[in-house]
């Protein structure tokens, strides 16, 4: 999964000559269980991010 970072925070001003460095983040995961149901929390900051899969 790629999440187009950059365009959430380009229209808020935040782009790399104000200090964001992150355009994109790629997600590769896997789902042991394709019938079960995940949750993928994303946190998001100019500058990093977090994720954690929980089942």
């Amino acid at each position: 999964m790629v999440l187009q970072v950059g365009a959430y925070f380009d229209p808020q001003g935040l782009n790399s000559a104000t200090g964001r460095n992150l355009t994109e983040v790629v997600m590769r995961f896997k789902m042991p269980d394709v019938t079960g149901r995940y949750h993928m929390p994303f946190m998001l900051a100019p500058n990093s991010y977090s994720v954690w899969m929980a089942r």
